[in-house]
């Protein structure tokens, strides 16, 4: 998603299954890659005391890949991702790492790579498995897996994107959280009013959050009404300066009142914060002063 989603911890993990064999010898777990008295594992540091492609190397590689994407730093993400398996077939993998990785390879633009991710997420989605083994799915796990893959397949055109966006808003939304991401997505794939319905009735509930205001200006922006998305988006980039995806609202917004100037210098920011993400790489078009 364009907009900057209120993010929820969802991972997606890796472990090699290697290939078969009557008597497989016991994969030892280097000492680095156990979790801590607290249950916390240094996935850097159990990355690099593991032998490449070693199950506790894949793992650590994916774990980092979901760290970087849930900070923002969608290139580490990328980057930790094409180390593992791509089918997951060689590898156990779940739903939320598919999900992940389809939204990384989507911000990018490797959309074919990202198509293949999100399909593999839907088909554990309509079975109700959270993974491969057949755990069950869920209704937390499958609301974000599903707002992960619906702009992928909104944006390859794809004819699984219908019954994607029907089970992404037939899984109910828990908190403000879940309402907030419903009405970001309703935005990006052009179902307007509905997302504007969800993002007025939280406004009311939460006036001055940050990440509700950017959504709201950007969702106004695109409906036309530039003018009264403006205020939102300079609030947000006045309580979050760093935040690239608010930056590149502020831009649009700028942009479509006439303000070039102000809308390049804004999208200059927003490059800077995170240079790999293609949408802040493509021009504005500003309107005539």
């Amino acid at each position: 998603m364009r907009a900057f989603l209120a993010l929820v911890a969802m991972m997606g993990c890796y472990f090699a299954a290697g290939p078969a064999s009557a008597e497989p010898e016991p994969y030892q777990v280097p000492e680095l890659c156990k979790p801590d008295a607290e249950g916390r594992t240094n996935h850097q540091a159990c990355f690099d005391a593991s032998d490449p492609n070693s199950p506790s190397w894949l793992l650590a590689a994916i774990n980092l890949g979901s760290e970087a994407f849930w900070k923002g730093d969608i290139e580490t993400a990328a980057h930790f991702y094409d180390l593992c398996d791509a089918s997951g077939k060689q590898t156990f993998s779940d739903i939320g790492l598919h999900a992940n990785r389809a939204a990384v390879y989507r911000k990018i633009g490797r959309l074919d790579d990202s198509l293949r991710d999100a399909r593999y997420a839907w088909q554990l989605a309509q079975e109700n498995k959270f993974d491969m083994f057949g755990n069950p799915l869920s209704e937390r796990a499958r609301f974000y897996a599903l707002m992960y893959i619906v702009e992928t397949f909104h944006d390859a055109n794809a004819p699984e994107f219908e019954p994607v966006v029907r089970a992404f808003l037939a899984t109910p939304a828990r908190d403000e959280m879940d309402l907030e991401n419903q009405a970001g997505i309703l935005t990006e794939i052009g179902r307007y009013d509905d997302a504007l319905k969800v993002s007025t009735e939280l406004l009311a509930s939460f006036p001055d959050h940050a990440n509700m205001q950017n959504n709201h200006c950007y969702l106004l922006t695109l409906m036309g009404r530039a003018a009264d998305g403006l205020p939102f988006c300079e609030n947000a980039v006045a309580k979050e300066p760093d935040i690239a995806p608010y930056r590149h609202s502020y831009a649009t917004a700028l942009a479509a009142l006439g303000r070039c100037e102000d809308a390049e210098a804004a999208l200059a920011v927003a490059r800077q914060l995170e240079p790999s993400v293609v949408i802040y790489r493509e021009p504005l078009v500003c309107a005539a002063p």
